[in-house]
């Protein structure tokens, strides 16, 4: 007897790329629609709560928390100062970015979208699911 070819559906359940893109698409879309009232992408939403608990960080010092490359932070730096959102400053060879009044002003809007998110993937998920998928990846990012 031979084995049963595997479908398509078989090679993309099978595969943590494709299961974890899905995933991420899914989480994306719930993202966007939470942040819409600030007017920020969530990405954007993230580096301003960074600067606002911090004085001022680098490229690099952001790069690492939130696991982008430094030019992607660069260009998420570039445009928040072009909102008046955040602002640069170089201290020798080192530019510092570092959250505005008006940036300030918006914390209140981008806590509020990030409770919508986490109500929001914990309805469609299921909160002790969505807790153990979460710790399930920050634990392999770490690795």
């Amino acid at each position: 007897m031979s084995t049963p070819t595997p479908t398509l559906d078989d090679h993309f359940d099978g595969c943590l790329y494709f299961s974890i893109s899905r995933l991420q698409r899914r989480i994306n879309k719930m993202a966007e629609s939470a942040f819409a009232d600030t007017g920020l992408a969530p990405s954007h939403a993230f580096l301003l709560m960074a600067l606002d608990e911090k004085d001022a960080c680098n490229a690099g010092e952001l790069s690492d928390l939130m696991g982008m490359a430094p030019s992607t932070i660069t260009r998420f730096v570039d445009k928040l100062a072009r909102e008046g959102l955040c602002e640069r400053r170089m201290e020798g060879r080192v530019s510092y970015a570092s959250i505005t009044p008006k940036g300030r002003a918006l914390m209140p809007a981008i806590r509020d979208s990030w409770k919508l998110l986490f109500d929001a993937y914990n309805r469609r998920y299921g909160e002790q699911r969505a807790d153990q998928l979460n710790k399930a990846i920050v634990a392999i990012n770490q690795a």
